[in-house]
């Protein structure tokens, strides 16, 4: 669960094509949710870790999740 600033809109437009994308896509959703699975586990106690460790993977999605998400609209 996300919760916003209300004039955060293009933040929560980010968060929503991410999700939106993750639905369309059942093998890139398997991989995040195994990544964040492992990750979890590895930094069970370490929010900042564990956060770091899925950056790079939420990044790229999120760029391809926006280009996706102005295609269809």
């Amino acid at each position: 669960m996300h919760a916003f600033q209300y004039d955060k809109i293009q933040k929560i437009g980010r968060h929503l094509s991410f999700r939106d994308y993750l639905r369309q896509n059942p093998e890139i959703c398997k991989k995040y949710g195994e990544l964040i699975s492992k990750l979890a586990d590895q930094y069970p106690t370490d929010i900042d870790g564990y956060g770091d460790g899925k950056d790079e993977f939420v990044r790229k999605i999120e760029e391809e999740a926006l280009k996706w998400h102005w295609t269809i609209h």
